[in-house]
C-alpha cells in the first residue's frame, strides 16, 4: 500500500471510532479501531519515498 493509502484508511477509522464513541456497547471496540489508525499512522510513516532522480539514472 501506499503512504496517502495507509493515511486514508487511518482516517476511516478514525471516523468511525467517533461515530460509535456514543454508544456505550461498542466503546471498547473504539479503542480498538484508535489502534488500527495508529498502527496505519506508523506504516505510513516507516514508508520512505524513493528519490525520484534515481529512476532517471
Amino acid at each position: 500500500m501506499t503512504k496517502s493509502a495507509h493515511i486514508n484508511q487511518a482516517r476511516v477509522y478514525l471516523r468511525e471510532a467517533r461515530a460509535r464513541g456514543k454508544y456505550p456497547a461498542q466503546r471498547g471496540f473504539c479503542f480498538v479501531l484508535l489502534e488500527w489508525a495508529a498502527n496505519c499512522r506508523r506504516r505510513a510513516a516507516a514508508i520512505r519515498p524513493e528519490p525520484v532522480q534515481g529512476e532517471l539514472i
